[in-house]
C-alpha cells in the first residue's frame, strides 16, 4: 500500500489470494474501520473485529507482527534471497 486510503483495495486482494476468513481483526486505525471496509466485510460474510486502541492486546499484536517481520528478514538475509520476494 502506498497510502492508508488503499486499505480496502489491499483487503480485497488479500481475500482474493488467501480466501475469506471468518473474522478479520484490525488495530483500530480509521482507514481500517471505515464504513466502506465494514460494508465490504458484511458483503463477503466476514466479521470485522476492531481492537481497542492502546490496549495490551493491540500492543501485543504489534509486537508479534514486528517479531515475525524481523525473523523473515533474517531468514532472507541468510539465504541471500532478493527483497522483492517479501
Amino acid at each position: 500500500m502506498r497510502s492508508q486510503d488503499e486499505f480496502r483495495t489491499a483487503l480485497h486482494w488479500f481475500y482474493k489470494q488467501v480466501g475469506v476468513r471468518i473474522a478479520f481483526i484490525v488495530d483500530g486505525h480509521r482507514s481500517q474501520k471505515s464504513p466502506k471496509v465494514k460494508r465490504f466485510c458484511d458483503q463477503i460474510g466476514t466479521m470485522l473485529r476492531v481492537l481497542e486502541t492502546g490496549t495490551l492486546w493491540a500492543n501485543r499484536a504489534e509486537l508479534y507482527i514486528e517479531l515475525l517481520k524481523e525473523a523473515v528478514r533474517r531468514d532472507m538475509r541468510e539465504s541471500n534471497s532478493p527483497m522483492p520476494l517479501w
